[in-house]
């Protein structure tokens, strides 16, 4: 009875694992709508980001957390490639501690907070894993292509061949 059981636990795992991943397939999330996203800065002021503005790279962060410190020598390599054609902006979950955060001060592009992160306008980004990574096409208003997790084996090559770049890797 434990090896039906078992089996069972194992399939309904990898179930979750492949619809997760999905959903932060680039294929899966290009042509979602991109709304203005509400945030604030390190220093407290709200603003809007006008996604209509320009091309924008927006990378998603839970600045504690270890994927998000592997990733940083990557996205410092795509700002440094890609800055004149995009935007570049870090969002964080939470504005406590970001302007001391080493994660965000490490950045070369301005980092915000979600001013409310499950304001219902955004769900069309799924944000979900951290880090991710949106490109966002200011004239159609949509995503052109979405990554999750940090730049390494597959999601890393898809990167490179999108922004036609050579990324340094994960920091482990």
């Amino acid at each position: 009875m434990r090896a039906p059981l078992a089996l069972a636990l194992i399939a309904v795992v990898a179930a979750s694992l492949l619809v997760s991943a999905q959903v932060y397939d680039s294929r899966g999330m290009a042509g979602r709508a991109t709304p203005d996203i509400e945030v604030v800065t390190t220093d407290g002021k709200a603003l809007t980001l006008d996604m209509s503005a320009r091309d924008t790279v927006i990378y998603v962060i839970a600045p504690h957390t270890p994927a998000c410190l592997d990733n940083l020598a990557n996205m410092k390599a795509l700002w440094n490639h890609a800055k004149g054609r995009y935007r570049f902006v870090a969002l964080s979950l939470s504005g406590a501690g970001l302007q001391d955060d080493v994660a965000t001060k490490a950045l070369p592009f301005d980092v915000y907070a979600f001013r409310d992160y499950h304001d219902a306008r955004l769900s069309s980004y799924a944000f979900g894993a951290f880090p991710s990574v949106y490109v966002t096409s200011a004239a159609t208003r949509t995503i052109e292509r979405a990554w999750g997790g940090p730049f390494q084996g597959r999601s890393q090559k898809d990167a490179e061949t999108f922004f036609k770049v050579e990324l340094p890797g994960v920091a482990r």
